[in-house]
């Protein structure tokens, strides 16, 4: 499965977010974001990076993108024909995370890669759950939404199929109080009490 996790919104307990109808309508979610202690993107990447995920918007499947000031010009411009996304301007320095690593002393992993896991970089990674959530807020009508990673068609081996799967996923029926999270198992390698109530 090509997403971090889908959430149902009973999980957050927001009373407010009834869905309007029986039926399941999940979003995804993604963001692109400069992160300021690493080095920033040339022109040619960044078309790459944006190329990338306009074959995602292609698909029509519901997006809600989080896009910092600096490259929102840009993507607002190339995302024009494709309705189904929806660009929020934000910055990880307004996040939950940024605010708690400000406000209380930290000490960086040991183990890390200076040069790729910096303190923005980890802020950035551990804001993805807070997105999810403030997307949720922005489309009430959604009942379950998704992360997705921004370069994802990057990494597909057959990018068609997979991009289907991922609009068959949006149509799909999802329960309303679970949190899915994919992993390498075989299907049905156990069965939905097994999953339920591990013993």
């Amino acid at each position: 499965f090509p997403w971090t996790c889908i959430i149902g919104i009973d999980l957050f307990n927001f009373p407010m977010l009834e869905p309007m109808s029986n039926v399941s309508q999940l979003i995804y979610v993604s963001a692109f974001m400069d992160v300021a202690d690493r080095p920033a993107l040339g022109s040619t990447d960044l078309e790459g990076y944006v190329d990338n995920f306009i074959k995602m918007a292609e698909t029509n499947i519901p997006i809600v993108l989080y896009i910092c000031p600096l490259y929102h010009s840009i993507f607002a411009h190339r995302l024009a024909a494709h309705p189904n996304v929806e660009c929020i301007t934000a910055t990880t320095a307004e996040t939950w995370t940024h605010r708690i690593f400000q406000e209380h002393p930290y000490v960086l992993p040991a183990g890390r890669s200076p040069e790729k896991d910096s303190l923005g970089y980890i802020t950035l990674q551990h804001s993805k759950i807070e997105w999810v959530a403030n997307a949720l807020y922005h489309r009430p009508t959604a009942t379950h939404a998704a992360w997705i990673d921004f370069r994802l068609p990057h990494v597909f081996k057959s990018p068609s199929e997979s991009l289907a799967e991922l609009k068959t996923h949006s149509g799909s029926e999802w329960l309303t109080d679970a949190l899915y999270i994919p992993g390498c198992l075989p299907p049905k390698a156990f069965t939905l009490e097994q999953l339920q109530y591990p013993q």
